[in-house]
Formats: C-alpha cells, sequence, structure tokens
C-alpha cells in the first residue's frame, strides 16, 4: 500500500472509529437516561403508594370513630328502654361485629354488653336482618 492509501485508509478508519465511538457513547447515555427516568417513576410510584396507604389508615380510623358513636348513640337511645326489637338488636349485632374487627376499642364493647342485658322481644315484622 503507497503512502497516499495508507493515508486516506488511516483517515477513513480514524473518523469512522471515531464515529463508532460516539454512537456507542450516545447509545450509553440513553440507556442511562431511560434508567434514571424509570428510576424517577419508580420512586414517584412509591410515594404515591405511600401517600394511599396513609389515606386508607385514616379513613379506617374515621370509620371506627363514627362506628363507635353509632353504639354510643344506640346505648342512649335504648338504655333505661324495657326491651328491644329483633330488628334493632340485629341492627346493634352486625354494628358491633364490624366495629370490633375493624379493632374497635374496650369503651364500645363496654356499651354493647349493657345494649346486650335488654331484652329482646319480637316485633312482627318476621324480617331479621
Amino acid at each position: 500500500m503507497t503512502p497516499v492509501e495508507q493515508m486516506i485508509a488511516a483517515v477513513l478508519c480514524s473518523s469512522g472509529l471515531m464515529e463508532l465511538i460516539k454512537y456507542l457513547i450516545g447509545r450509553h447515555d440513553k440507556k442511562n437516561n431511560c434508567e434514571d427516568e424509570l428510576k424517577k417513576a419508580i420512586e414517584e410510584m412509591r410515594e404515591n403508594i405511600s401517600e394511599l396507604a396513609e389515606e386508607a389508615a385514616n379513613q379506617k380510623q374515621d370509620t371506627i370513630v363514627m362506628m363507635h358513636d353509632r353504639i354510643y348513640q344506640a346505648l342512649v337511645y335504648f338504655e333505661g328502654k324495657e326491651s328491644l326489637t329483633v330488628t334493632d338488636r340485629a341492627n346493634i349485632d352486625y354494628l358491633a361485629e364490624r366495629y370490633f374487627a375493624r379493632g374497635g376499642n374496650h369503651k364500645a364493647e363496654l356499651m354493647y354488653d349493657i345494649i346486650c342485658k335488654i331484652p329482646v322481644v319480637d316485633n312482627g315484622e318476621g324480617d331479621v336482618f
């Protein structure tokens, strides 16, 4: 190969080699950028899940508070009554069951026990829920 041919081959190879290196570096940068974006998206999803879990816990506590109040209101309403209807008793039993399943406290259990001591009479409706 003549010196001119060698020089042309060297220029072509070196520029071709440089283009290949640029391509590989560019591809690597794109890959890293995608990984960074993916990591950001995953972190954002984790934050969203954390917020949703916290909101769900708050809603559970709110539900427990409302159920506690309903048991208390039932005690106030039924206290002093001579009897409960079957439907009233079934309703308070269902409410108490759900309340305790959600982690309700001992105070409501005491109120429920007082309600349970009130005699039950048939209300004549034939429906027990």
